[in-house]
């Protein structure tokens, strides 16, 4: 039995958006990581992260990023501050749902740039 695919959680496409999350990793780290993966033939599977406060642009340059790279498989995630966190905490006065059922990572509970039904529209 061989190694056929590996899911790694990337979060984001720039340096400046990693940092924004508190990650350490950076892009080229990523970049370097995809290409050992191809390297060996593994299928890359990979998570990122999408923030409520991105525009047009934004989404397109993770529509790019993900076409330029050997990504088999993409998935999203909405930027979410779970009750309990340090993240919620901070953003608490910001949340614009008490709604629990929507803090599931698949909908926005913080204010969006773009137009709540804009911004859902253009989760890939």
């Amino acid at each position: 039995m061989s190694l056929k695919a590996v899911f790694v959680e990337f979060e984001g496409i720039s340096d400046e958006e990693l940092l924004r999350l508190n990650k350490s990793l950076r892009v080229s780290t990523s970049d370097q990581a995809i290409k050992v993966l191809e390297e060996f033939g593994i299928d890359l599977w990979s998570s990122f992260t999408v923030e409520p406060s991105f525009n047009l642009e934004e989404f397109k340059n993770l529509r790019t990023y993900l076409r330029s790279r050997s990504i088999k498989n993409a998935s999203f995630s909405v930027l979410t501050p779970l009750p309990g966190t340090r993240l919620f905490e901070e953003l608490k006065d910001k949340v614009i749902s008490n709604n629990y059922e929507l803090f599931d990572i698949a909908h926005s509970v913080l204010p969006t740039t773009l137009s709540l039904e804009k911004f859902s529209s253009l989760l890939p």
